[in-house]
């Protein structure tokens, strides 16, 4: 398998579902009382870094 071609084929699906469906945001992300534990959610990054991050993205996915 090239990881190349494979992670290009990825990102062009997600960009294309995120274009044409859309996403709905995580409400309990910057919740204290969320108790999930994915590893996303166990490192929580620091707030600049999210704020950089759904700069980033929120022109693409929308309000």
């Amino acid at each position: 398998m090239n990881l190349s071609e494979h992670y290009a084929a990825m990102r062009e699906a997600t960009v294309h579902r995120l274009l044409h469906e859309g996403a709905d945001p995580d409400l309990l992300l910057h919740s204290p009382q969320d108790d999930r534990r994915g590893l996303t959610l166990l490192a929580r990054p620091p707030a600049p870094i999210t704020t950089a991050i759904e700069t980033t993205y929120w022109p693409i996915l929308g309000p």
